[in-house]
């Protein structure tokens, strides 16, 4: 799997996540539509990652899959670390 269509028929999402705490999830086929069909999406992750910024405070986010339907959650560890205690 390495275009935006495989990613889509997979079902899988893109995920933009920033240090801040913020999320967002992608459709696949929007790379498609900015880079081209033929886009290596998952050869391209650090590229991704230093051309897209997060919507919440600007810096560089990181790039990653997951499955559309999951219930993914994306926490920095100093959170998950107050939150144990």
């Amino acid at each position: 799997m390495r275009t935006p269509r495989e990613f889509s028929n997979a079902g899988i999402t893109v995920r933009v996540l920033c240090r801040c705490g913020h999320e967002k999830a992608i459709d696949p086929l929007d790379f498609a539509f900015t880079h081209g069909d033929d886009f290596d999406l998952a050869g391209s992750t650090v590229a991704l990652s230093a051309e897209l910024r997060c919507e919440a405070c600007g810096n560089r986010p990181v790039v990653s899959f997951s499955e559309a339907d999951s219930d993914f959650v994306a926490e920095r560890p100093s959170r998950r670390m107050r939150m144990a205690s």
